[in-house]
């Protein structure tokens, strides 16, 4: 009986460690890797790279900066209210002729224990030089911003080719590697067969040894080689390290002119590099040029209006003790001196 029931267990053991080993390996029957061709790890890395994304972000915030530069041109609005308790009025002390006490200062209270005022100011830029070169180098920034995302795409495009293609010269290698090692695995066999016949010298079988050895090493070499190569192209691609792939050996190179710039053509002035030299050298005139015009005089039109409660005593509601004032102008601002 003891002997049955030991049996049993080990036999229910056994069956759901079957169960598991199969619900596990299911998956991994099902997830077999995906197979890529050139344009289709070129359109994962346009839309996944985290270098195309960073450059897309950039030119976001220059068209940003871009706005704002702009935005200074239009009327700046600031409203603003304040409450005032006076504790102790500051006394000033004025000349006593006006109380009929001659050559003595008095010391007068001026002012109210409670006063209020809300208003609101307006300004408007109606020249300032520096300014306007301003928007001139944000609108450069934004266009630096762009040639930058461009290039990062085309980068990416090259930087993939040669990573597609180092995979497959490595699987090509080690498919040529190990049908290599087969035919000398089969040769060793047959000089070993030879030796004993002392049909040839053991000095031969050794050097094939070593031939054999050599080409497990290179069979080593280049599989660890495919494993970085492949590492290397998914983080260009943006993809997970954990996830697997294989690439196809078959490609239409016509096929990848969608991927590539329109109107693209082999001018060395339409190199995006030189653009993009072109563009920041044109940037750093205007800020020379906004230096300079830091010192030319700037003109703006300014308004305000505002609502004032001054008493002695905290009655908002009493109309009598408010007063409204309004006042606009002109200002000229001229530099005359900056150490």
């Amino acid at each position: 009986m003891k002997r049955k029931v030991i049996l049993f267990i080990i036999a229910g053991t056994l069956t759901v460690a079957h169960r598991l080993s199969a619900q596990q390996e299911s998956p991994a029957q099902e997830s077999k890797p995906a197979t890529f061709n050139l344009q289709e790890r070129l359109r994962y890395a346009l839309e996944n790279s985290y270098e195309v994304h960073k450059a897309q972000f950039g030119a976001e915030e220059a068209s940003a900066l871009h706005k704002e530069a702009k935005g200074a041109l239009l009327p700046q609005v600031n409203g603003s209210a304040s409450a005032t308790n006076n504790l102790r009025l500051p006394v000033t002390y004025m000349p006593g002729d006006f109380f009929g006490a001659q050559g003595e200062n008095i010391g007068v209270e001026l002012g109210v224990k409670y006063s209020t005022v809300a208003g609101i100011d307006l300004e408007q830029v109606v020249f300032d030089a520096g300014l306007f070169t301003g928007i001139k180098i944000s609108r450069n920034a934004r266009e630096l911003a762009e040639l930058k995302k461009n290039m990062t795409r085309e980068e990416l495009i090259y930087n993939i080719g040669n990573a597609f293609y180092d995979i497959v010269y490595s699987q090509k290698l080690l498919k040529s590697n190990v049908e290599t090692l087969a035919i000398m695995d089969s040769i060793y066999r047959k000089m070993e067969l030879r030796v004993t016949q002392n049909i040839i010298r053991e000095v031969e079988l050794n050097r094939m040894k070593v031939n054999v050895s050599n080409m497990n090493v290179d069979i080593r070499k280049t599989f660890a080689t495919l494993a970085q190569q492949k590492n290397y192209l998914k983080i260009l691609m943006g993809m997970p390290l954990e996830y697997d792939f294989e690439v196809e050996e078959m490609m239409q190179p016509a096929s990848l002119a969608a991927l590539l710039p329109e109107n693209m053509d082999y001018d060395v002035s339409n190199r995006i590099e030189l653009q993009i030299l072109d563009n920041e050298k044109k940037t750093n005139e205007l800020k020379i040029k906004q230096l300079r015009q830091s010192y030319l005089p700037a003109l703006s039109l300014f308004a305000s209006y505002s609502h004032n409660f001054e008493n002695e005593e905290l009655t908002l509601g009493n109309s009598n003790f408010w007063s409204t004032g309004v006042y606009f102008g002109v200002k000229l601002s001229v530099p005359l001196f900056d150490g």
